[in-house]
């Protein structure tokens, strides 16, 4: 259960049971099998260590299921628990976790769905290793630029896109990540 939760502190604005699934680690499930992740979360939430937050009546129901969060006091202690190499498996899980989740969304999606993951999304686009992290960092961007169009661009997420776009090694990558830069930059007054 240490290390599921270990995993989850990369969420930034908690997660639910399927998102949580996409972040276990092998080691913490044996295998990334429903019925273990759900077992272990059950396990967290009896331990106090996991809050279940559900949903306000009447959102979308793209919203509808349950979130899992970490309150300050643990979320600092099972960030303490993560090994730097754990710490880098868990940002590329939440990485491929939040490409497959954007890809996945409709583009008129509600506001509020997005506005949930919003945090989530900004961590996954945090300060990659290397170039392949960061061409990865620049898909990602490429795939959620659009879906921000009705809103204001965090100026954390802007920040970290800029860094991966100028370390990306792919040129054809870096050109898409130029581009999706472009609009979010010009609100920002940012050349």
């Amino acid at each position: 259960a240490a290390a599921m939760l270990a995993a989850l502190s990369v969420f930034k604005a908690g997660c639910d049971a399927r998102a949580a699934a996409a972040l276990a680690p092998p080691e913490a499930v044996g295998r990334t099998d429903d019925g273990e992740v759900e077992r272990l979360l059950d396990e967290l939430v009896a331990c106090s260590m996991l809050r279940v937050v559900h949903p306000a009546a009447g959102g979308p129901p793209e919203a509808a299921a349950p979130r899992f969060r970490l309150d300050a006091p643990v979320l600092d202690h099972a960030q303490q628990l993560l090994e730097p190499a754990a710490a880098a498996a868990a940002q590329q899980r939440l990485r491929a976790w939040a490409l497959a989740w954007v890809q996945a969304l409709p583009r008129s999606a509600p506001l509020a769905v997005l506005r949930a993951d919003l945090p989530n999304l900004v961590a996954a686009l945090a300060p990659a290793g290397g170039p392949r992290e960061a061409d990865d960092v620049v898909r990602l961007w490429v795939a959620l630029s659009p879906l921000l169009e009705d809103m204001p661009c965090p100026a954390e997420a802007l920040d970290h896109a800029l860094a991966a776009v100028a370390a990306c090694a792919d040129p054809v990558l870096r050109a898409r990540g130029h581009s999706a830069l472009a609009s979010p930059c010009r609100s920002a007054g940012q050349p």
